[in-house]
């Protein structure tokens, strides 16, 4: 009891001690810091625009997600999702996902074939910069967004020297996320190495309520039924992302960069908990190697700006289906191979008409040559007959737009656009964005925008 009471007399005396050297002569315990007031302008090529843009700690908060994730948990879109590893698409305002076009570092990647983008390819490890443009504002990205528009960007790592980050996830049944990234940087160079790699077996036991089985009794009449515990061994998934990056700034206006991103992925898709056949039976699989590299330039001087960007995207698909006929011989169901080669050219530029005015326009082009095969017919002789195509298709599309603010509180945008696929024409795609700050104080601003669009 004796020794408590001398702790606690101890501590006081320490605290009693800390607060009279605190009040003596020389020493301050706190300062006034001097208000520091922050001035910013609405950027002049977002007026009129409604998007929303993705905060840095929403794509980081949790590296393990996918995109489709992330606009899952903070978007207001409909994400239609079977599961992690499978197929996920992006609708806005209940457009379809062919409705919704996708942009990465400015080059579109919806596929040519279905016209959609699977969001479950894509890691949020590596964007760094995510906004939607909503229905209208889509506009000015590119054409044929009838729902809005995705769009994603990687950004220079801003490294002094080199850096290393790995991070490893565990979870149930074997699942296993692996992310690398590799760093350099000075004056001049910003170079940046990532890598994900994530796989699952899939394989747990779980209670499949979607099926009954029945008791029988040595008669054969049915007494009972239960729901029977199964394993699942469908579902299994090895994907790998490797994203390598490289940017030089001459430090006089010019900027040049480099992104070359491969995609492997082997998937297994689920079979229904309704089929009464077992998991070797059958083989559901699907495969997929897909490279998107983008090269660009931008000359940038005091009141305008000139930029240029060549890309290439090449995707291998592949689509498996198998079925055991009896005595363990596998029949070919389906056997799908699809190949897309996308060129893809652009140029733009900007010109500053003093502080109220902003002309832009910029011209793109994207080649696809699509070659696909299915073997999925019988003929009489017993042979498997080819079926599928090989097609070219050029896309074009141009805008220009004028913006103009004659105050800080009122901005005006019109832009027109011009798509052409292959030998046919859109109608002229026009919009119109206003927008006005109604009260400062409380920072209340009204927007209103019209276009036409055309998919």
């Amino acid at each position: 009891m004796r020794g408590i009471f001398t702790i606690i007399l101890l501590m006081f005396s320490s605290v009693a001690l800390a607060q009279s050297s605190a009040s003596g002569d020389g020493v301050r315990r706190g300062g006034d810091i001097p208000e520091v007031r922050v001035y910013g302008q609405r950027p002049m090529k977002e007026i009129g625009t409604q998007q929303t843009k993705f905060d840095s700690l929403a794509l980081k908060e949790n590296i393990s997600l996918s995109m489709a994730d992330v606009l899952t948990f903070n978007s207001s879109l409909f994400v239609k999702s079977y599961g992690r590893a499978t197929l996920s698409t992006v609708a806005f305002r209940g457009t379809s996902p062919s409705h919704t076009q996708v942009t990465w570092n400015g080059m579109k990647i919806n596929n040519p074939m279905l016209g959609m983008t699977d969001f479950s390819m894509i890691p949020s490890y590596f964007i760094d910069d995510a906004s939607l443009l909503h229905g209208t504002s889509s506009v000015n990205e590119t054409g044929g967004g009838l729902g809005g528009a995705v769009r994603l960007a990687t950004k220079p790592a801003q490294a002094d020297g080199f850096g290393l980050q790995y991070v490893q996830g565990i979870g149930s049944f074997k699942t296993f996320d692996e992310f690398l990234r590799l760093t350099y940087g000075n004056e001049h160079w910003q170079v940046s190495l990532r890598a994900v790699y994530s796989s699952s077996p899939n394989d747990y036991k779980y209670r499949n309520h979607d099926k009954k089985l029945n008791i029988y009794d040595e008669d054969m009449n049915i007494v009972g039924q239960y729901y029977p515990i199964e394993r699942n061994r469908s579902g299994a998934f090895k994907d790998l992302h490797i994203l390598q990056e490289t940017y030089y700034n001459t430090g006089r206006g010019d900027k040049f960069g480099l992104q070359a991103w491969y995609t492997s992925s082997n998937r297994e898709l689920q079979m229904l908990t309704t089929d009464y056949g077992s998991d070797t039976d059958f083989e559901n699989r699907q495969r997929e190697h897909t490279f998107r590299g983008i090269l660009s330039w931008d000359h940038v001087r005091s009141n305008w700006k000139v930029a240029a960007n060549a890309g290439y995207v090449y995707t291998w698909l592949a689509y498996d289906y198998r079925r055991d006929v009896g005595n363990g011989n596998m029949q070919v169901m389906t056997r799908s191979r699809s190949k897309v080669n996308t060129f893809y050219g652009k140029v733009d530029g900007e010109y500053y008409l003093g502080e109220k005015w902003l002309l832009t326009a910029n011209l793109s082009a994207h080649q696809h040559f699509v070659t696909s095969a299915d073997k999925n017919i019988i003929r009489q002789d017993g042979n498997q007959a080819i079926v599928g195509y090989q097609k070219g298709r050029m896309e074009l599309s141009g805008s220009v737009s004028a913006k103009w603010r004659p105050n800080d509180r009122v901005g005006v945008s019109a832009v027109v656009r011009e798509d052409v696929y292959g030998r046919n024409s859109s109608p002229i795609i026009p919009a119109l964005f206003v927008d006005g700050v109604l009260s400062e104080r409380g920072n209340v601003m009204a927007k209103a925008s019209v276009s036409r669009n055309y998919r």
